[in-house]
């Protein structure tokens, strides 16, 4: 039996229960409804949502909160002032977070490698702003989050939803539509179609720890050192690349960069875009490619091919083809010395590797150095992007990029399946510039 799209529903009680109109309560009846209807559910028969309304510390919490936690889906979280300083929504969401097998921290002390987690800004803008900085009252390892929904930028209406919703947050969306009906639909699909996750083992509320006064950085650190058993390090079958929700990236480049000592099947290995002997333009565009990543509720893999510039398709297109028949989205990354710059083997792979029907993804080229000015869209050939060098035009592109890897392999999973009904295209903002591909 096909699992179901169960969530758990994480806030502050007094935000629910002190509010004015309730409308929190709303929220969540609503979520509800609408997974149901998208999946096809009757809540009737069976419910879909957790919600904590009149559940006490204790054992009860372990029987029944702590039970949907280890085996929900997804963990709605609603992001208030309050939210943040509540113990036991922090461990709620400890709980969960201790379920994402890939979960790791960056430099900044951001969590990365988070499954599943799905924040709501609930409040005005405004409240999430301490001293004038924006979302300073965000707790830094949650950071990395994506706080709101994807947007491919090709639908005016759901634009307005998601800006408006941004600057007012969700209470003010509940009363205005046609805002909340467009957000509501995109957050339950986003739970419909997350991947399921590890069931969880072994936390009760008692040995529980409180996410938002936990030191993650020591859970993380050489020395292993946390007041819970920190989870174990993934092996090599446990990376693996889920369909439709990561993004394997291929960098061809003559930049210098550090290899992860984890091996994996599918690549030949994987960069360490944190390491300081990495190449300081190399780094950002790969935290470029990470953050749009996020903003497209994607898991990027930082891959490169065995040799570093290589001389066939060969081994690289078939790395390509494996990944795109298992559903996973593929990137070539190639800097501009690479193709066309260096007019040799190299060129002729990327080049090759642009023409080949055997995998779905892009091929997006980076400027670099004395040619990055020899690259515009004028002689760009099919499939291949050229990417801005301006970060924030830079990470439109990437996200438009993925939105159209992502149409790919939809389409093509419909043709290979008979009778398959109506799975959709989806195509970047300014796609059509392009020719074929």
């Amino acid at each position: 039996m096909a699992s179901q799209p169960t969530f758990f529903f994480s806030h502050a009680r007094q935000d629910r229960e002190r509010s004015l109109n309730n409308y929190l309560e709303k929220f969540y009846q609503d979520l509800e409804t609408r997974v149901a209807e998208l999946e096809g559910i009757d809540l009737r028969e069976m419910s879909i949502g957790t919600i904590d309304r009149e559940i006490s510390q204790g054992q009860d919490w372990d029987r029944q909160l702590a039970t949907a936690l280890k085996k929900n889906r997804a963990f709605v979280s609603v992001f208030t002032p309050l939210y943040f300083k509540r113990a036991n929504c922090g461990k709620e969401l400890y709980v969960f977070l201790m379920r994402s097998a890939g979960l790791g921290i960056d430099t900044n002390g951001a969590l990365t490698g988070v499954d599943n987690v799905i924040p709501i800004r609930w409040e005005i803008k405004e409240a999430y702003f301490k001293n004038t900085e924006a979302n300073s009252i965000v707790p830094k390892f949650l950071r990395l989050l994506n706080d709101r929904p994807s947007d491919p930028g090709n639908d005016q209406a759901r634009t307005d939803a998601i800006k408006f919703y941004y600057d007012r947050g969700m209470r003010n969306c509940v009363t205005a539509e046609p805002h909340y009906s467009i957000l509501l639909e995109r957050i339950a699909l986003l739970i419909r179609d997350l991947q399921d996750l590890p069931e969880g083992a072994g936390e009760t509320f008692a040995t529980a720890a409180n996410a938002f006064d936990y030191d993650w950085t020591a859970h993380f650190g050489p020395q292993g050192a946390s007041p819970a058993p920190a989870p174990a390090q993934p092996s090599s079958e446990q990376v693996v690349p889920k369909p439709l929700s990561s993004t394997v990236a291929f960098y061809v480049t003559r930049r210098s960069y550090a290899v992860e000592q984890t091996q994996v099947g599918f690549a030949d290995r994987l960069i360490e875009d944190a390491d300081p002997t990495t190449e300081p333009g190399l780094v950002k565009l790969m935290a470029d490619l990470r953050e749009a990543g996020v903003l497209e509720n994607m898991h990027l893999f930082h891959a490169a091919p065995e040799p570093a510039i290589p001389q066939d398709a060969v081994s690289l297109l078939a790395r390509l083809k494996m990944l795109s028949a298992a559903k996973v989205l593929t990137l070539v990354i190639a800097d501009s010395d690479v193709w066309p710059g260096s007019g040799d083997a190299a060129a002729n792979v990327i080049e090759t590797i642009a023409r080949s029907p055997d995998w779905t993804g892009l091929i997006l080229v980076s400027p670099v150095g004395r040619y990055s000015q020899s690259i515009g869209q004028g002689n760009v050939p099919p499939r291949l992007v050229v990417l801005p060098q301006q970060s924030d035009l830079r990470i439109s592109a990437i996200r438009r990029a993925l939105v159209e890897i992502r149409g790919r392999v939809l389409s093509a999973s419909a043709e290979t399946l008979p009778g398959a009904e109506g799975v959709p295209v989806l195509r970047g903002v300014g796609a059509t510039r392009r020719n074929g591909g």
